[in-house]
């Protein structure tokens, strides 16, 4: 399981030195010297005396890999984690375009993270609390979780960060969950299966899925998280909303893999959605993950785990014609080729339709389509499916079908009338129980709101 460089690729991986000078004062006056080591990403500095087992060849086949790998993630998802704080460590040696991590005997806690330079407590490596059996093999890159998840503490300059938190005013609960999210990340990149880093890592990821499980077979729902029995808002709720997101980011990445993780991050910082409720934050993440699949052509929705995995809010709303308040509604079977209809509005989740942006362009390089000089749209119900027309010629009636980022016939915009407009710039017309495109007119029956 573990991440080895070969002999070939071991420059590349890693090249070790030691530095006799690298010193440092602490807070009483005591003077340490660690020897460090240097690799791609990232550099290594510890207490030889301390430490006598970690041999270099550990630390260059196994332990800095694991850093560099993790370095590699947090760069990758767009986290701004260049060092910028004069910590004790590598500052001084004018690294700093490269992480470090460096064990030390007082810290903030078991260890403490000012974006890229982790501080780890040593007592924590060799106590209770470590992560495998130090003493039987040091360098098992699971033992060195709390340093894959230090390095990107603090990383307050990652972009996505306004639009991940649950609470606006507390950045806390992405500071942590984001580091939870690329510690785990990178122990799979480094060998190791979910349930592998679930059952290996304490005190992360592992503990959050049980108390998932637990809360939900209490019946908690996701708003439960985060108010009191009278609709209070909590600080911390029964199940804490940095472990909420932390889960919800990893299944996520599981699911669905790197770049989709990457093009979610790219379109949650470019939502202004205004929200303001707990259930508002988790579907703009819920929404944004479902664009993000539907970029790529992945299939399916993520909200669909969402919420039966998780306990997030279902997001859909109802499309209402202003004609004769009839629902944009999906008859059974509930499948690809089901022709869509106007009919009663009974709001249940055939009539739940959620309106998500389409984007173009590389994760790096996102940019909204434009239809009619608004947002273009597609309109996806609970099971991931599309609407669709079938053709852009008037009288063409509209059906369910497999999301296809490349047909033209699944976009549409929502104007300032409330129309439904298609890219042949025609609109959405209730007609009886029928929906079908006809040339725009102005009247109630080709306008719609959410509700």
């Amino acid at each position: 399981m573990k991440y080895i460089c070969t002999f070939t690729l071991l420059i590349l991986c890693s090249t070790a030195w030691s530095q006799d000078n690298f010193s440092y004062t602490k807070h009483d006056g005591t003077i340490v010297t660690l020897n460090t080591f240097e690799g791609v990403n990232t550099l290594f500095s510890f207490d030889e005396d301390l430490f006598p087992e970690l041999t270099d060849e550990m630390i260059q086949n196994s332990i800095l890999p694991a850093f560099d790998k993790a370095m590699e993630n947090y760069r990758y998802f767009g986290a701004d984690i260049y060092p910028q704080q004069d910590w004790v460590t590598h500052s001084s040696f004018g690294y700093n375009h490269k992480g470090s991590v460096a064990l030390v005997d007082s810290t903030c806690g078991a260890g403490c993270g000012a974006g890229s330079k982790a501080e780890v407590l040593n007592s924590i490596i060799k106590s209770d609390q470590t992560r495998t059996n130090y003493q039987t093999d040091p360098s098992i890159p699971t033992f060195w979780w709390i340093a894959l998840y230090e390095l990107g503490r603090g990383s307050a300059n990652f972009s996505a960060y306004k639009n991940l938190s649950f609470n606006p005013d507390n950045h806390h609960i992405v500071g942590a969950s984001f580091p939870h999210l690329i510690a785990n990340i990178t122990l799979n990149d480094l060998g190791y299966t979910p349930d592998e880093v679930f059952n290996e890592v304490k005190n992360s990821i592992y503990q959050f899925r049980n108390r998932y499980d637990i809360a939900l077979s209490q019946g908690y729902k996701f708003s439960d998280w985060f108010t009191d029995e009278n609709g209070n808002s909590l600080e911390n709720g029964p199940i804490e909303s940095t472990d909420v997101l932390a889960i919800a980011l990893y299944e996520f990445y599981l699911q669905y893999g790197k770049e989709a993780l990457k093009t979610f991050f790219e379109m949650i910082k470019l939502d202004d959605t205004s929200v303001s409720t707990s259930d508002e934050y988790a579907c703009r993440i819920s929404n944004n993950m479902d664009q993000a699949v539907l970029h790529l052509d992945l299939g399916g929705t993520a909200s669909s785990f969402l919420q039966s995995d998780l306990g997030f809010p279902e997001c859909g709303s109802a499309l209402v014609n202003e004609y004769n308040s009839h629902c944009l509604d999906l008859p059974s079977p509930f499948t690809s080729g089901t022709k869509i209809i106007n009919w009663a509005c009974h709001y249940s989740s055939n009539q739940q339709w959620n309106l998500l942006k389409v984007f173009s362009g590389e994760p790096e390089s996102l940019g909204e389509q434009i239809v009619n000089e608004v947002p273009a749209l597609k309109i996806i119900n609970q099971d991931g499916y599309c609407l669709e027309l079938e053709s852009q010629t008037v009288g063409s009636e509209v059906y369910l079908q497999n999301c296809d980022s490349r047909s033209i016939n699944q976009l549409f915009s929502l104007t300032a009338e409330k129309e439904l407009r298609t890219t042949s710039n025609q609109c959405l017309d209730a007609n009886g129980s029928r929906a079908l495109l006809w040339a725009c007119h102005g009247g109630t029956n080709q306008m719609w709101h959410i509700e």
